[in-house]
């Protein structure tokens, strides 16, 4: 899959034309790790403004609506994609699942699991070789 286009999704058309990549991750609202990665990854945004940051969920507006009213989660860095039946779409088994793509769409790196470091030094590695 490294290596290969991405055409999957709608929205990497929508993408901004300034990001040079794009990270997707695929969360679910009861999975722990996945809401943890969150947090990380929209505290890390700052320091990684050429890289679109999206997290994928097959749960409603109004549930991932009512997580951030509940826990006063602020992801204003991250776009949120809500009632998107990933794991029917691509077979994921286990979330967060994560896939980070070029601005052309081609896969860079897939991440199974919670893996904040691995996502970290592929942003710090990739930072000044962006295109």
């Amino acid at each position: 899959m490294v290596g290969q286009e991405f055409l999957d999704f709608d929205f990497t058309s929508s993408m901004s034309s300034q990001k040079k990549l794009l990270f997707i991750t695929f969360w679910d609202i009861t999975c722990k790790p996945c809401i943890e990665e969150l947090i990380s990854l929209n505290n890390m945004a700052n320091e990684y403004q050429d890289i679109a940051l999206y997290a994928v969920t097959s749960n409603s507006d109004v549930e991932v609506r009512s997580l951030k009213e509940d826990r006063n989660y602020v992801w204003e860095n991250i776009k949120i994609v809500t009632n998107y039946p990933f794991y029917a779409k691509f077979n994921i088994k286990t979330v967060p699942f994560s896939i980070i793509l070029d601005k052309n769409r081609i896969i860079r790196k897939i991440i199974s699991g919670k893996n904040i470091n691995a996502i970290h030094s592929f942003f710090e590695k990739e930072k000044n070789n962006i295109d």
